[in-house]
């Protein structure tokens, strides 16, 4: 007995196993993220922003070195005629050096160091929304391929009727055989389609599984459907809300802040550097053979300030401080032609997506009537009133109207998708 129960335990956890797992979208896109390897490479460059901002922090504040050298004199040493009776010294010390006046390129280095961390965190919110863009495109294409083969069971289940509907019209009899080929012919000609459409749906999920990181050949379904609940939307709306929201144009002005910061710090350099220093110094010599006693010793200790100015680097400076200001000036042409672009893309989507809003009422109507005029068809070819060739063509008929139908859904919400990700920000509904 406990061996048949174990068998039941094991296929009851296989067949569990190899149950389809049903995603969300929300969950979609968190899964995108979590494996995005763009977004992995923002948050990097995010970690070496904060390095950087370090780094120039560190500039302003006072720099400390110490060094410790202990000698051993394998000969007596001599400095003109006068000789050293050590055997051994100890030397060791600290420095400490404070900038004070640098021209501002402290402070413009400083600048350019949080701008860049905030430019840094903008780049991340528009990888963000890119992914979301492209895990919500994948998902609608899914859904896209769900309901084509939806729509080619439908076609191969409508053959298959018609040819029922046939042989029942001849129960007493044989059907005539040229009809009966034609609608032989017709359901085989109808299977590749659904193979076709099984195909597409099968590519469509790779495809999602390898955006979230899993394995290819996981089953998963999606749920929900494509949407046609969309507003019409508004030239002036999409305006406002891409200048207030979008990270891209966040990011570019914040680009142009941090070139300009850049520039500073190059020009400062042309100028002196004026700071301050401490250094104090300790030199313990030994006498004997113990390295380590202390005969003799010197200490220094010493104070000042120091001015550092490159007078003449044969143009160098110069140079690479007018390189600096053409490309902050480059910067600032950049985030204009970015936002002339990003502009005419949302002007563009948008007329795209009030298209397909306005067609969406033309496609339901189109297909209503198809059905009705192919369930009429079927219905008459019931009664012997029609020909085969007219239950085909309503058939065609329903066919494209219905993959005209989900093709135009699946634009509109990649085309929905697509704007929000231009403008930075989720349309309200």
């Amino acid at each position: 007995m406990k061996p048949i129960i174990n068998l039941i335990l094991i296929l009851t956890v296989s067949k569990a196993s190899m149950a389809q797992e049903i995603v969300q979208l929300d969950h979609v896109i968190e899964k995108v993220k979590s494996y995005s390897q763009e977004l992995k490479v923002k948050i990097a460059d995010k970690k070496i922003a904060k390095s950087s901002k370090r780094q120039a922090l560190g500039y302003a504040l006072p720099q400390i070195t110490a060094k410790v050298a202990h000698s051993e004199y394998l000969e007596v040493p001599s400095f003109g005629g006068f000789q050293l009776q050590g055997n051994y010294e100890l030397d060791y010390g600290f420095t400490i050096n404070q900038a004070l006046y640098t021209f501002g390129a402290v402070g413009a280095a400083l600048k350019a160091a949080k701008v860049g961390l905030e430019m840094v965190d903008l780049d991340i919110l528009a990888s963000e929304n890119n992914v979301t863009y492209v895990a919500k495109a994948a998902y609608y294409q899914v859904l896209l391929a769900k309901r084509n083969v939806q729509i080619n069971q439908n076609l191969v289940k409508n053959a298959q009727d018609n040819l029922s509907i046939l042989r029942s019209s001849f129960q007493g009899g044989r059907p005539p055989q040229g009809d009966l080929i034609r609608l032989q012919a017709d359901i085989e000609n109808k299977k590749p389609l659904l193979e076709n459409a099984n195909a597409e749906l099968k590519n469509a999920i790779i495809n999602l599984n390898i955006l979230m990181g899993e394995d290819p050949n996981k089953k998963i379904d999606v749920a929900g459907e494509l949407n046609s609940n969309f507003p019409l939307l508004d030239s002036v709306y999409l305006e406002n809300m891409f200048n207030t929201h979008s990270p891209a144009i966040k990011a570019l002005k914040k680009n142009v802040e941090f070139q300009e910061s850049l520039a500073d710090v190059e020009r400062a350099d042309m100028f002196p550097k004026l700071g301050a220093f401490y250094s104090f110094g300790r030199n313990n010599q030994s006498l004997g053979d113990d390295r380590f006693a202390v005969d003799r010793k010197i200490e220094t200790s010493v104070i000042g300030v120091a001015l550092n100015w490159n007078i003449w680097d044969g143009g160098t400076s110069n140079a690479e401080y007018q390189i600096a200001k053409a490309t902050a000036s480059k910067s600032e042409f950049e985030l204009q032609k970015t936002k002339d672009s990003l502009s005419q893309q949302i002007l563009s989507t948008m007329e795209k997506v009030n298209g397909f809003k306005v067609n969406v009422s033309s496609y339901d109507k189109a297909v209503d009537l198809a059905r009705r005029s192919f369930q009429l068809s079927q219905n008459r070819f019931r009664s012997g009133k029609t020909s085969i060739t007219e239950l085909n063509d309503t058939q065609s008929l329903l066919l494209q109207s219905e993959l005209q139908q989900a093709l135009n859904l699946f634009q509109m919400n990649v085309a929905y998708a697509q704007i929000e990700n231009l403008i930075g920000a989720e349309i309200k509904k």
